[in-house]
């Protein structure tokens, strides 16, 4: 994007943003339904084309059949460190969000939720890798 090679780059705020702020890329918007506190200039591309929604987010994977007691001990620290203030300020000037924190099994129907969302409309529009 920055050496002229695309005109368009659908982007999250961690990796892009920096550069939007350096001056060398222009945000048109943000695909979150409603506007980031990380960045209230931008309008929600939703506002355009209503229900438009694309996040991006990171969540921590394990082996499968991985003990409940390591996936449980893994999650509270995970919570604990995304509820410490001096950790959400460090995400924040990186352009990231926390979301709520919660158990291995929201997580869970949260993949498994936007996995459908995804494969629906790879489907629909007949979408494929050539």
């Amino acid at each position: 994007m920055i050496s002229g090679k695309l005109d368009v780059l659908f982007d999250s705020l961690p990796t892009g943003m920096p550069h939007v702020r350096d001056g060398r890329l222009r945000a048109l918007g943000i695909t979150t339904l409603k506007r980031s506190p990380l960045a209230p200039e931008l309008p929600p591309i939703a506002d355009t084309l209503p229900g438009y929604e694309s996040n991006t987010w990171f969540g921590f994977y394990g082996p499968q059949n991985l003990p409940a007691d390591i996936v449980a001990r893994v999650n509270k620290a995970a919570n604990e460190a995304l509820a410490d203030p001096e950790v959400k300020d460090k995400l924040a000037r990186l352009g990231i969000e926390p979301a709520v924190a919660g158990m291995s099994d929201q997580f869970a129907r949260m993949v498994a939720i936007d996995a459908a969302k995804w494969k629906k409309i790879v489907v629909e529009r007949k979408i494929t890798n050539e």
